[in-house]
């Protein structure tokens, strides 16, 4: 033979292997079953899902609140189980095309050691991910990282053995058969057998010279002793896929079982692993319906979308999530125009307006000096990044004033975490000066709030959130669906040893006093986009806009006052990690609550409408302009950043057919701080022109860039390519690596300098 009759032999027997026809069978065929494995490939290798944090629930998983061996094991037996069921469904559709398989003993098994090279190579890439991470972002041990391996791999190897054990003394193969001892119960199941049938009859004979054996080892199929007798090899499949559909259905149940065990520790597996069950329970959704529907697959996939969404419409399923302490059984408060006008009238106004002087009256009898300066806290949002960023800036400026800055500060306003890290200082801080702590500044309390709060969010959300939420608590004699929202505040108290486990009321009458600053939420309001200010005090006074239109001063009501609104209806009891939530909405990860009212309002992250929250100060300044200009000598902002207002402005290159499709709208949404913060300046130099005393903002912001200058320079490495610096992600979960960078850059020669600056102003 010639050596390119030779070449061409070789190429052939590799183009028809088993493994390569069944790659291709699914490439060709089966495109939904691969999905599974891109979504996972594209999370471990960290291309798709950095935003919402979900990379570091693969390649840093936490079981009982720690990453341990434990929590790799659980990944490893929801990524196993994930492998067996890619190889169950790959053999209910594609093993009656390739009869031999039904010839060989333990047909399943060969079945599946040829349909690994999918499973294989995502095993690869996951293990290679998981090595480079902790040693890279966690800053592992060899032993941890060998330690976190092994409890992969051995999670892995015992599902494998315990779910093929259980296909080993089930399925039969074709030489039980010849031999009288199939199931003779498996007669009576006439459906799926006239199934298999059909579909040998239908199949063309798939060429296929060789496959791997159990021993991976190569053997021909043109070495099979062939059967002709077509029934027999469909007895084999159809007992075969009859245990497939047992472990489905066990499968789903194990699911749902474990949406009922969400209360108990010992069940609340890692985040990811619930993931891969959830991948596993699709991945044999997918390939029974294909198996059963044939050709009607699309109209089948469109009528259980139709079933579903009529369950939605119809009300049947609910899919709402409230505010805990509130009341959903009463009366629900009206929202129109007429009612909003009714909340916003001279009287009402009025009267809040003298409530509110009174408390800062209070504040400025606190003062040393006669006229002292009205300090505004406004912090931006960003998950558990902005959080540590705003405690530890908050740490450092009260540190150097001794204590003093609380004392000072009038409120505190902003979004999503950045309320969290603030709202957390200010109790802290409350507690120090009324002698329940000894240090404010003790590095636990920044380890606490930079906690891990994603993973029991993502775990309710795959295995309650997404079936039945059937699960409820009671609070203060009202009861609350346990969905993700109550995952996330339960996982925040725990974090922060249930300081912060308190209702708005609790904080009201300490503000009320000035022994705190006050805390303004402005959430928005997805219904119309108006602002819904939360407090634990009436706000009717911000309300309202004026606008002069061709010499018409016209009033418009862009806000609504919480307390007011929702007087009847708890509003006072509202928890006050309830409140935080609800600034703090992110898009699939922390639900959007829906208050009691007729229509509900939606609520929305804060940062949608100002991320940074000086749009709240300038809104209540300019209602208390005449107080501040008579009784404050000048407003001093004090604005806590995890962004810098200034971005590296970087040449785009050629677009691509996608990029040009997505991208006047990926534009919008990328640049929406940049659009804040051109908002906002024009905002402070409009609050100059009509306030008379002088203001001032203190800028205290994160900057990657600074930073990965100063780690590099350490290092004695090249800083010049600043594109390798990298942002902490905005999600709730922060790597060691990640956390390391923030509290080193609030100490960085530029935040110092602006600190200390700010500090002598207010002292």
């Amino acid at each position: 033979m010639s050596k390119k009759n030779r070449k061409r032999g070789i190429l052939e027997k590799f183009i028809f292997s088993f493994p390569i026809q069944l790659l291709a069978q699914y490439f060709k065929s089966h495109q939904l079953l691969l999905l599974s494995w891109v979504i996972i490939l594209a999370f471990v290798t960290s291309s798709s899902g950095n935003v919402t944090g979900i990379p570091y629930l693969f390649l840093d998983p936490e079981y009982l609140h720690r990453v341990s061996f434990w929590s790799f094991f659980m990944c490893g037996i929801s990524f196993g189980t994930l492998v067996v069921s890619f190889h169950i469904t790959g053999y209910i559709l594609h093993a009656n095309k390739y009869r031999f398989i039904g010839l060989l003993k333990k047909p399943f098994s060969n079945f599946s050691v040829n349909n690994s090279v999918i499973p294989l190579f995502t095993l690869l890439t996951y293990l290679t991910c998981i090595t480079v991470f902790q040693a890279h972002n966690e800053q592992n041990t060899f032993l941890n990282i060998v330690t976190y391996l092994s409890g992969f791999l051995v999670g892995i190897t015992l599902i494998i053995a315990l779910l093929y054990g259980y296909f080993r003394f089930t399925n039969k193969d074709i030489y039980e058969y010849i031999t009288k001892k199939l199931n003779h119960k498996l007669k009576s199941i006439a459906l799926s057998r006239f199934n298999i049938i059909d579909r040998l009859s239908m199949k063309k004979k798939r060429k296929v010279t060789s496959f791997f054996d159990l021993r991976l080892q190569i053997k021909y199929t043109d070495e099979l002793y062939h059967f002709p007798n077509k029934k027999a090899i469909t007895k084999v499949f159809d007992q075969n896929h009859l245990n497939s559909v047992i472990l489905v259905v066990i499968l789903i149940v194990f699911i749902l079982l474990m949406g009922l065990g969400i209360d108990y520790k010992v069940f609340q597996l890692p985040a990811a692993a619930s993931l891969m069950f959830l991948f596993s329970m699709v991945t044999m959704a997918i390939g029974a319906l294909s198996y059963w529907a044939k050709e009607w697959l699309v109209a089948a996939f469109l009528v259980i979308y139709l079933f579903i969404n009529f369950l939605f419409t119809s009300g049947t399923i609910l899919d709402y999530h409230e505010a805990f302490g509130m009341n959903y059984d009463t009366t629900k408060a009206e929202y129109s125009i007429p009612q909003l006008k009714k909340m916003t009238s001279d009287s009402i106004v009025m009267r809040d307006k003298q409530e509110m002087l009174a408390i800062l009256d209070r504040w400025k009898s606190k003062q040393e000096s006669d006229r002292p300066t009205a300090v505004f806290v406004c912090v931006s949002g960003g998950g558990s990044r902005s959080a540590l960023w705003a405690y530890s800036a908050l740490t450092q400026i009260d540190q150097k004033m001794g204590h003093k800055l609380m004392d000072q500060t009038v409120m505190i306003t902003g979004a999503s975490g950045g309320m969290v890290g603030a709202s957390f200082f200010r109790e802290l801080a409350y507690r120090y000066s009324t002698q329940q702590i000894e240090n404010p500044y003790d590095e636990k309390y920044a380890d606490q709030i930079a906690s891990d709060n994603l993973n029991p969010i993502i775990f309710n959300l795959v295995v309650n959130d997404l079936f039945l939420r059937n699960s409820e608590f009671e609070f203060e004699g009202k009861w609350y669906t346990k969905d993700r929202g109550f995952a996330f505040e339960q996982q925040l108290n725990q974090n922060t040893d249930f300081i912060l486990d308190k209702k708005l009321s609790d904080y009201g009458l300490l503000e009320a006093k000035a022994q705190i600053p006050m805390i303004l939420f402005g959430p928005s309001i997805m219904n119309d986009g108006r602002k819904l200010y939360v407090s634990a005090h009436n706000t009717s006074f911000m309300n309202t806009s004026h606008q002069n239109l061709v010499g018409v001063n016209e009033t418009i009501i862009d806000a609504i006052d919480f307390q007011r609104m929702f007087e009847d209806q708890g509003a006072k009891d509202l928890k006050y990690t309830s409140a935080l939530r609800m600034n703090a909405s992110f898009p699939y990860v922390t639900p959007n609550i829906s208050l009691p009212s007729a229509p509900p309002i939606k609520i929305m992250d804060a940062g949608v409408t100002d991320n940074f929250g000086l749009t709240d100060v300038a809104r209540f300044v300019f209602a208390f302009k005449e107080w501040f200009a008579k009784n404050a000598g000048a407003i001093v902002i004090i604005s806590i950043r995890d962004t810098k207002r200034v971005q590296v402005i970087e040449p785009q290159s050629y677009l691509s057919i996608f990029d040009k499709i997505a991208n006047p709208i990926s534009s919008v949404y990328n640049n929406l701080a940049n659009f804040q913060d051109v908002n906002n300046e024009y905002k402070l130099e409009y609050m100059k022109s009509w306030y008379p005393n002088p203001i001032q903002n203190f800028v205290i912001e994160y900057d990657m860039y600074e930073d990965y200058k100063v780690v590099n320079t350490s290092k004695g490495v090249s800083t010049q390519d600043s594109t390798k610096a990298k942002r902490p992600s905005l999600n709730w979960h922060l790597t060691v690596k990640e956390k390391q960078s923030l509290q080193r850059n609030i100490l960085s020669e530029s935040n110092t300098k602006t600190i200390d600056s700010l500090v002598n102003r207010l002292q």
